[in-house]
């Protein structure tokens, strides 16, 4: 099974005209799931990337670079709730240090 990584932005948080900031698709026989949305997140929030992701439908949406960064079960709950406010209801997780995603599962 081929995977695919697409690099939909690859430019910093911080707003720069030329480059598209950090987001990734990563794309197998399975299905794809979008890995974070840039300044979305930060700038927007997460219920605006809740409304993206209802639009596109990805198999599953991981929320990375988030600002403040979420210390606690209940600080993650908070932005699985915006995305849920923003219309995804489908698989989300918010991202934190040493996750590990198996991409032939999604």
């Amino acid at each position: 099974m081929g995977v695919d990584v697409v690099v939909l932005g690859s430019g910093s948080p911080l707003p720069d005209q030329e480059r598209a900031g950090p987001a990734l698709a990563v794309a197998g026989e399975a299905g794809w799931m979008l890995v974070d949305c840039g300044r979305a997140v930060g700038n927007a929030g997460a219920a605006a990337v809740g409304g993206l992701a209802a639009e596109l439908q990805p198999g599953i949406l991981v929320l990375t670079h988030l600002i403040p960064a979420p210390r606690s079960v209940e600080h993650r709950q908070r932005y699985l709730g915006e995305v849920r406010a923003g219309g995804f209801a489908g698989s989300t997780l918010v991202a934190h240090d040493g996750l590990r995603i198996t991409v032939a599962k999604y």
